[in-house]
């Protein structure tokens, strides 16, 4: 459970392989905040651990979450890519890739990505040339079949 945007509880799930990167990172951050005396459980999902923080576990802000992003994206794709990635992209890379997987069930997108309204969910979704080609040709090829 977390608690999102206007307060409200919801159910984050998540892939294998994203829980077994979230047991490597608790692991490691147990070595690192295991010394603080509280239980983990007491502590931010994801803390901070740089100078700023000092001794004190405090949680990612959203400034440093775009400072993650931006950090990676430089190393990744260099200077020129900066602001072509905001951890604002990953919500629609989510949608897009929902929809994808279920043959477009825009129903399930809204429900996954906890929008209210179904038109935001709809603005995040993103189909490439490709797609759009595939699927024109696919429609229209069969009709005239």
């Amino acid at each position: 459970m977390l608690i999102g945007k206007g307060d409200r509880e919801a159910v984050v799930r998540f892939s294998s392989r994203a829980l077994r990167a979230l047991k490597d990172y608790l692991r490691a951050r147990a070595e690192l905040d295991g010394s603080t005396g509280r239980p983990l459980a007491s502590l931010p999902l994801f803390a901070r651990h740089d100078r700023g923080a000092g001794r004190r576990t405090r949680p990612i802000s959203t400034t440093t979450g775009r400072a993650i992003v931006h950090t990676h994206v430089k190393q990744a794709l260099g200077p020129d890519a900066l602001g072509s990635i905001t951890p604002h992209s990953f919500r629609h890379y989510f949608v897009t890739t929902v929809l994808r997987g279920s043959g477009g069930n825009l129903k399930l997108a809204q429900e996954l990505a906890r929008h209210r309204n179904i038109s935001v969910t709809q603005r995040y979704a993103h189909l490439s040339d490709d797609e759009l080609d595939r699927e024109y040709y696919e429609i229209f090829e069969r009709r005239e079949s």
